[in-house]
This record gives structure tokens, sequence and C-alpha cells, in this order.
């Protein structure tokens, strides 16, 4: 009997341990990207102008929402297959509805692309818009290989390639600027990095990835997409309104503006997403993966998990995101250029978004691991529905930065009811959740306040 409790205790505290090894692994290698990143961006900046940057986060945002549409959320599922056969054909499911889809996007721009770009008021874009499926392919791809390398706990294999991708672009970006600085520097970094992401991701996988480029069975890809059938029904739906309610703002001041302010916003969401890339994108698959295990075995363990993650969230948010709302429109300009003061400006108000994100959406997950997908959907709905009212409210007004600091405050109340409706479902107490949030952030955002003030008056 001893001997058993002895091995349980061993067991246990080598799963604990594999999570929080995993976790460091895939944290390591998100942090330097993000580093590798932050450290060329200024070089970037000051060789690309806004607009280059606003043209090509019209086509990666299009190619994303695109994308999505066309993988119905398939690849979130990949970590979950019990057998290696259940997870080839649903590889095999995802595979092929991107490719469809990323030829369907290609007929259609054959025959109306000179709509498209009226419709965008992108009309310089010309011929350009003929990347958006060799974006959709690239990123389809990415996400195949990612969750084959996380259902294989490959955290190693995902970190390299984070790394690569951030190198590898920012090389290309600076290379190319340096003989003709114009939104091609950009597009070659994108495709180029995205290629060799992908060859890093899959390279272990050579003979599997033979058996899902040649095994199709249409029976058995079908009985996986039943199987896995809440993800088209509600993980679609969820993410699609998600990454539309976050792309709203590039679409409307495209139409409304023009690809200049496109620019000043996609550049201070892309500095802010890297400290919630580099802490989310790391947590996320590993508590997945864990919970899912934990939910199987023991599901107080799996609360106690979310609360422990929780506070973690609360405290890296509010200290990096709250220090940017009051701290962003000086530091955006003076590291990465004055042309940029309008993005600082811009990376203020989002921070209030993205303090909540990043307590929120590491924990959503949850949703999936019980079947309760819907909630998300729910979450993700409201979302939309407030952010397109305040948009409405900041073209009635055609000021941008109203409608920036409207569209982050509509994003932050949703997702801080998501975050109570995780505790909701896990049966813990939404008491808890409400006073830790208010009285750490409350303290953090006063105490930059008062340094913020201190500044002003000392230095002005």
């Amino acid at each position: 009997m001893l001997k058993r409790g002895k091995k349980w205790v061993c067991v246990q505290w080598r799963k604990r341990s594999d999570f929080f090894r995993n976790t460091i692994i895939t944290f390591s290698g998100t942090f330097l990207a993000s580093v590798v990143s932050f450290l060329l961006t200024p070089v970037v900046s000051r060789i690309y102008d806004p607009d280059d940057f606003g043209s090509l986060a019209l086509l990666t945002t299009m190619a994303a929402n695109l994308g999505l549409i066309a993988g119905l959320s398939y690849s979130s599922a990949l970590v979950l297959p019990r057998s290696r056969s259940t997870f080839y054909h649903l590889a095999q499911l995802y595979l092929g509805l991107t490719v469809l889809g990323a030829v369907g996007v290609l007929l259609f721009l054959l025959a109306g692309y000179r709509w498209v770009l009226e419709l965008l008021n992108v009309p310089s874009l010309g011929a350009i818009v003929f990347l958006v499926p060799l974006f959709m392919m690239l990123e389809g791809v990415g996400q195949l290989a990612t969750g084959w390398n996380v259902r294989r706990q490959q955290f190693k294999e995902n970190a390299l390639s984070n790394v690569s991708y951030s190198l590898s672009m920012r090389a290309t970006n600076i290379t190319y600027g340096f003989f003709q600085a114009d939104i091609w520097g950009l597009l070659w970094g994108n495709i180029g990095a995205g290629i060799i992401r992908n060859y890093l991701l899959l390279r272990k996988r050579g003979k599997e990835v033979l058996i899902v480029l040649r095994r199709f069975r249409l029976p058995e890809i079908k009985k996986a997409a039943l199987t896995y059938k809440n993800y088209p029904l509600w993980t679609t739906p969820a993410g699609l309104i998600n990454a539309i309610s976050a792309s709203l703002p590039i679409y409307v001041f495209a139409i409304y503006f023009d690809t200049t302010l496109v620019g000043f916003f996609s550049f201070s969401q892309a500095l802010l997403n890297q400290p919630y890339v580099m802490l989310s994108g790391s947590v996320t698959p590993v508590f997945l993966q864990h919970a899912n295990n934990l939910y199987q075995e023991d599901f107080g363990k799996l609360q106690d998990l979310v609360l422990r993650l929780y506070r973690r969230l609360l405290l890296f948010g509010g200290t990096i995101f709250g220090g940017l709302i009051f701290f962003s429109k000086w530091l955006i300009p003076f590291v990465f250029g004055q042309k940029w003061e309008t993005a600082g400006v811009f990376a203020g108000y989002i921070s209030i978004f993205f303090l909540f994100r990043i307590i929120s959406v590491p924990l959503v997950p949850v949703f999936r691991i019980l079947g309760k997908e819907q909630f998300d959907f729910v979450g993700s709905g409201s979302i939309l529905l407030l952010r397109g009212l305040a948009l409405l409210i900041g073209i009635y007004f055609f000021d941008p930065v109203t409608t920036i600091l409207l569209f982050s405050i509509a994003g932050a109340i949703p997702c801080l009811v998501n975050t109570l409706l995780v505790f909701h479902v896990l049966q813990l107490s939404l008491k808890t959740p409400l006073l830790q949030t208010m009285i750490y952030l409350g303290g953090i955002l006063v105490a930059f306040w008062g340094v913020r003030i201190l500044l002003e008056w000392i230095l002005l």
C-alpha cells in the first residue's frame, strides 16, 4: 500500500512538473521570438511607412479571417483525439478544407478583384491582393503543424519555429528595405518566414506527413468531422466573431479613412500583441493539454489549476498593460520614430482591452474541455456587438482616436464577463475573481497614474 501511494505521488508530481516544464519551454520560445522582433522592429519602422504596414495588415487580416472560415476551427481539435488514426483523419479534414478555401478565394479574386479593391478603398494594391490565398495556405499549414507538435508534446519544435519566424521575417524586411523601401519588403518577409516556420514545424514528421497526404478515406474523415462537430458549430462562429471584432478597425479605417491610419492601428496592436502572445501563446496550448487530463482524472485539481493560472495572469496583465496605458504615447515614438506618434496614442487606449484579454483568453479552453463552447460563442458575440456600436459612434464623429478608445472599452467588458463565465462553469465562487481584479487593477492603475503625473510635472 505504501509503495502504491508513493508511486501515485510520483506520477502526480511528474504531471505537474511536465506542465510547468512545457510552459517554460513554450514561454522561452515565444519570449525569444518577441525579443527578436522587438529589437529589430525599430529598424523596420524607420525604413517603411505607416501606409505600407497598413496595406500588409489589410491583406493578412483578410487571409486570417477567410482561413478561419475555410478550416472550420478543426485545427483547435487536433490535440484531442486519443487514437493516431483519428488524428490523421482530422488532419486530412482540416488540410482539405483549407486547400478548398484557398482555391475558392483565388477563383473569386480572378472574377472580381477590382470590385474588392474598390470596396476596401485600396485600388493601389492592384494584383497584390492575389497573395491572400497564399497567406491562407501558409497560416493553415502552420496551425496544423503547431497542433501536431502540441499533441506530441514537442514544444521545443514550436518554440524554435517561433524564434526563426521572427528572425527571418525581420531580416528579410531590413535586407530588402536597404535596396527598395516599399510594401514588397514586408510581403517577402511574411512569405519567407511562413515557409521557414512550417518547414521547421514539420521537419520531423516526414513519414506521417506522407500518411496524411496519401491515405484519404472519406468515410473515416466524415466520422472525424461528426465527432468534433462542435468546433464548426460553436468554435468557428466564436472564433470568426473574435477575429472580425478584432479586425473591424482595419476594415473601417481602410474604407472610411486611409491605409495610413490602418498602419498606425496595426502597428500599435502588433506591439501590444507581443507580450500578450508571449504569455497566452505559451500557456494556452500547455494548459489545454494539462487541463484536459485533469478534467478526466480529478475535477478539483482542474479548479485549483485555473485559480492559480488566473492569479498569475492578473499579476502579469495588470503590470504590463497597466503601465502601457499611461506611458505608450511617449515610449512608442521614442523607440520607433516620431512618425509613429499616433500609434503611441492608439496603443495607450488599446492597452485597456489587452489588460482584460490577457486574463480571459488563456482560460477560455475550459469551455472546450467541458463541452460548453456555447459560452465562448455568447461572449464573442457580445464583443462584436459592442465593438460594432463603438465603431459606428466613432465613424459618426469621424474621430479615429475616439473610435479606438470606444473600441477598446467595448472589447474589455466582455473579456471580464468571459472570465466570470469560466469560474461559473467550473462551479467556483465569482466573488473572489471580482474582488481580486478590482483591488489589484485599481491599485496598479492608480500607482501608474501617479507616476505619470509626477513625470509630467518634472519634465514639463
